[in-house]
């Protein structure tokens, strides 16, 4: 089994800086663990102090647009899921229990990355020997209980009702979701993010301090990446459960990478990520670098594609963002109509999941995860979010998704007993 100790001058940090500042992101690779798998492209960077805040109520992607095209500065956030109602005629209309904003990004007064015990100073002054002799404590988290938002019988009839639109051929493959919730007024979240990172630790992952919103994301999965004019995607589609021994565990990888219904989930997704990418790629450029790989996590094993594009040079980094979002991982195909099904199937309004968390560097790359494995929670009324969900086929049985659903709220559950 992968473990891993989180990195106590690390944590010196994000400890410190979550104290001073209201807006702060560090994202981890949680190297050396994930070395030789897709992860965020440095090992871990911080970023804390806001010189500008860029967060909206309307045309988010516009105004996004013109700052990361025109000011050349490094921004972090997350985008949310809802913008689809931005890019397509789509509605929002669920119940909202973290009234996040659908967009945030701010730039950074002070920019650090990190590879083992050497911390670089990109952006403004900071004084790492501060923290030489800080020994990080993280406080002891309470248990909390998360309440879904569907009984196993309600789910169970959302799936059935999802199979019927594929029946019909409304859509061919769905993403349903649903939502876990729960109350604490007072939450030490960066000792929540430590005890996320010991049991979860991912290659993507994230946690955004904004003001009053956090966001602690132990997701596996990158959406888009762009370096210079290449774009790189990596969608999940296709999860089973570690084994007890190295036996089992092998015989469970086999088993994921022989599932036909598995493999199709993924070949689905891979085909609307290349259309996606397609529409602002040089002529015969997109390439499926890797098809249904599967990757080794703690809780899980997944099955990964890689796809890559050569993006035409005229085109923007957010309007290359804004016509591959969301996610066909989170989606489904077609993009559209399993997006309007969703929103009448869903009970939940989906804002920062299922979205994307992440960087514009100042030369307008970029790298954005998937939110999934991802906790919101919103200090003022203290309540907390986190989704899960699954992609529905014609294949799919219901009562195994809703298996699949507790495999992936694991982790969740692990960080509060």
């Amino acid at each position: 089994m992968l473990t891993n100790t989180p990195d106590n001058l690390s944590f010196a940090i994000l400890e410190w800086a979550n104290q001073k500042h209201k807006y702060v992101a560090y994202y981890s690779s949680n190297h050396p663990l994930y070395n030789k798998l897709p992860s965020w492209d440095c090992d871990e960077v911080f970023a804390f102090g806001a010189e500008k805040i860029i967060s909206l109520a309307n045309n988010n992607l516009d105004e996004l647009d013109a700052f990361v095209s025109n000011n050349n500065q490094a921004c972090f956030g997350y985008l949310g899921y809802d913008l689809k109602n931005e890019i397509e005629v789509l509605k929002s209309e669920n119940p909202d229990v973290i009234n996040a904003p659908e967009m945030f990004f701010f730039v950074p007064r002070i920019i650090l990355e990190k590879s083992g015990d050497n911390v670089k100073v990109l952006k403004g002054e900071f004084d790492v020997s501060q923290f030489s002799d800080v020994k990080y404590q993280p406080t002891k988290i309470d248990k909390i209980e998360f309440v879904p938002s569907l009984s196993k019988s309600e789910y169970l009839k959302k799936i059935k009702q999802v199979k019927q639109h594929i029946q019909l051929g409304d859509i061919y493959e769905a993403n349903f979701c649903q939502q876990l919730t729960a109350t604490k007024k007072q939450l030490d979240v960066v000792s929540l993010f430590y005890q996320q990172s010991l049991k979860s630790p991912t290659p993507f992952s994230a946690f955004l301090q904004l003001n009053n919103h956090v966001v602690l994301s132990a997701s596996p999965e990158r959406y888009l990446q762009k370096t210079g004019n290449k774009l790189l995607s990596q969608p999940i589609k296709g999860t089973i459960k570690r084994g007890l021994n190295s036996l089992e565990d092998n015989q469970l990888k086999k088993q994921l990478s022989e599932s036909l219904k598995d493999r199709t989930e993924n070949i689905m997704i891979v085909d609307l990520v290349r259309n996606d990418l397609s529409k602002h790629a040089e002529r015969l450029s997109v390439k499926v670098e890797e098809l249904c790989a599967i990757y080794t996590f703690p809780q899980v094993h997944q099955m990964i594609s890689t796809i890559t594009a050569q993006a035409k040079t005229n085109v923007s980094s957010v309007q290359l963002i804004r016509d591959s979002f969301p996610m066909g991982s989170m989606t489904g195909a077609p993009k559209i109509s399993a997006m309007k099904i969703m929103e009448e199937l869903e009970n939940f309004k989906r804002g920062t999941y299922s979205g994307a968390i992440g960087y514009f560097k100042q030369n307008g790359d970029f790298d954005f995860n998937v939110a999934i494995r991802t906790i919101v929670y919103n200090a003022d009324n203290g309540r907390l979010s986190y989704g899960v969900g699954g992609a529905i086929t014609a294949m799919s049985r219901p009562e195994d998704e809703y298996d699949e659903c507790l495999v992936k709220a694991k982790s969740l559950f692990d960080l509060f007993e």
